[in-house]
């Protein structure tokens, strides 16, 4: 059952490729946000094409994840998916809203005051490629002047062992379609690093307006992205190209 109370809601998801699975989708809690943020950082620093191939460590991503997780906690817009039966943590989506999110400045201040320098240069590049981003279409990043306009679909993170089950498609249509103050919001962008991690954004509306390749990023006269995929291809993980901006814009 679902309340209109966004702090307070349970959704229950049987994915058709194991129906012996049952998960829950409910908000992020206090309780369980240090747990969160650490798994979720650490399947990043791991996996995740930009995060896992510029030589940041998990104690520099898990400054990033525990400043957007507490912003989950004061706006109520994150998600969680649990497995029923163990209660473990499946997935996870963190949420911010566009008028007042931690932006990557925030982020760049608290790196500065404990000495992260690579921290500092892999958010200034984020942050090049979202100025990019909006050059190319207008509007997308712009912050609006009051809350509950636009949504920054910040991460999404699903756990290695529960992928390809559908569970970040069905959450993310939860947010879109259920989410007693989620499906109200009018604009929602999001940054998909995959082929795969597009998939859930496509199925459910989103739109890309613009990429960013990685051999074509450039940075103070260099390419510092150029090694991605060559990274990734020795890891033994899923090629990626660069990252594809999507929105999505309801009528």
């Amino acid at each position: 059952m679902q309340s209109t109370n966004s702090s307070d809601f349970a959704v229950t998801y049987v994915p058709e490729k194991n129906k012996d699975l049952e998960f829950e989708i409910r908000p992020m809690t206090n309780d369980r946000i240090a747990e969160i943020n650490m798994i979720t950082s650490g399947v990043f620093i791991t996996m995740e094409p930009f995060w896992s191939s510029t030589g940041a460590t998990h104690e520099d991503l898990h400054i990033v994840f525990e400043m957007l997780g507490n912003d989950c906690m004061k706006n109520g817009l994150g998600l969680a998916c649990y497995e029923k039966k163990t209660g473990e943590l499946a997935a996870a989506i963190y949420n911010g809203d566009a008028a007042n999110e931690v932006t990557f400045d925030d982020q760049i201040e608290v790196a500065k005051v404990q000495g992260r320098n690579k921290l500092i240069e892999n958010l200034l590049m984020l942050k090049d490629i979202a100025s990019q981003c909006e050059a190319a279409a207008p509007g997308t990043y712009k912050k609006p002047a009051n809350k509950g306009e636009a949504l920054h679909l910040n991460v999404v993170c699903c756990v290695p062992k529960y992928q390809n089950l559908g569970i970040i498609t069905r959450m993310v249509r939860f947010m879109l379609n259920e989410h007693p103050v989620i499906k109200n919001y009018k604009h929602i962008v999001s940054e998909a690093y995959t082929p795969g991690s597009r998939i859930p954004f496509e199925r459910n509306g989103f739109k890309v307006v613009h990429q960013v390749l990685f051999k074509d990023f450039e940075k103070d006269g260099k390419r510092p992205l150029a090694h991605i995929e060559d990274t990734l291809k020795s890891k033994g993980y899923r090629p990626s190209d660069g990252m594809r901006c999507m929105v999505y814009d309801k009528e």
